[in-house]
């Protein structure tokens, strides 16, 4: 009997098999800890002499420590490597090399790297980033890439020192009650003048507890404080707060203020994500000063987010095909045979 399985024919040189996800995905998390990784871009638009940054999110959503874990960075020929945090253990050309060590379970690690733009860029240019994420789970090699096409750069920005065009976005559309999860503020200087004396203030709502920051925080109680100093014309950064979830219902919201002395400040936010039994990333939020108009194609999840219950790659994905391939044999003999 077909027992109400969905499998497709066997075919002459074209072997097919399908199957209907289950409400909530398929729960493959043992199988690759770190598919919850993403890569992001402080900014969609640059400007030639300024800076931007790019950051790397990496938490371990296995119910094991992800050991050797490594990061190996590839950034477009023509950027300039200002500075990272952490620092690289190696850097040579145009790759830099992380050793993060161990990710505890629920472990959320960040990095966060700054490139300068050309000073004769040339309008349109568009540059990449990519990320190769290695480590050992369970005995077994586990890895991921995550990338990023952008910023592109754009025209000179005009005008007095704006930040208002900042954004903030949380790691989690869904996360789960006892889980670590990361709020990232893109702070843009979409003028032509410096912001000095930056600085952004975040409240954390009840329901989260502060965990650690990126760019050199101070925390107290739930309110966590960034000084960044000048800003100049086009620059853009990003810096985080890790905090972990208390609540057992609801929504998790965000708001944070940015602000410069004589400048058009800033008060991005983000709905946050909710707090349910399964844990979904999210894709980035850019900021964009509206240079160029372009969409935005950063963080490799414009298509929609996903759970990171999804289907498994490297060994486990070939289990799984190898598994659909006898099904629809075993239902080809069936229907050949009259079994």
């Amino acid at each position: 009997a077909d027992a109400g399985l969905n499998l497709a024919d066997l075919r002459v040189g074209h072997l097919e098999a399908r199957s209907t996800v289950p409400a909530g995905g398929i729960d493959c998390s043992s199988d690759n800890p770190l598919s919850e990784s993403r890569k992001d871009v402080s900014a969609l638009h640059v400007q030639p002499g300024s800076t931007f940054d790019y950051d790397i999110r990496i938490p371990n959503r296995g119910a094991s420590a992800v050991t050797n874990v490594k990061v190996v960075d590839s950034y477009s020929a023509g950027l300039q490597f200002v500075s990272s945090v952490p620092a690289p253990q190696s850097h040579t050309g145009h790759t830099l090399t992380y050793d993060l060590g161990t990710l505890q379970p629920d472990e959320f690690r960040t990095i966060v790297l700054t490139f300068k733009v050309p000073d004769d860029a040339v309008a349109g240019t568009v540059y990449h980033n990519e990320a190769e994420i290695t480590g050992t789970y369970l005995g077994l090699p586990v890895e991921t890439t995550v990338e990023v096409d952008g910023p592109t750069v754009g025209p000179s920005p005009v005008g007095a020192c704006d930040l208002s065009h900042s954004t903030k976005f949380a790691s989690n559309l869904k996360v789960k009650t006892g889980e670590t999860f990361g709020y990232f503020v893109n702070v843009l200087n979409s003028g032509g003048e410096p912001c000095l004396s930056t600085t952004i203030s975040d409240t954390l709502v009840d329901g989260v507890t502060f965990v650690s920051c990126t760019g050199g925080c101070t925390d107290s109680g739930q309110v966590v404080k960034w000084d960044l100093g000048t800003l100049g014309a086009g620059d853009s950064r990003v810096v985080s707060v890790l905090v972990k979830v208390t609540a057992t219902s609801g929504s998790l919201p965000n708001t944070a203020i940015v602000d410069s002395p004589g400048g058009t400040g800033g008060k991005p936010s983000t709905p946050g994500p909710d707090v349910t039994d399964i844990s979904v990333v999210s894709p980035g939020n850019p900021a964009d000063g509206g240079n160029l108009g372009l969409p935005h194609t950063g963080g490799g999840d414009e298509t929609g987010a996903l759970p990171h219950t999804g289907l498994p790659t490297g060994p486990a994905a070939l289990a799984v095909l190898v598994m659909l391939g006898a099904g629809t044999i075993r239902k080809l003999r069936r229907r050949s045979f009259g079994a």
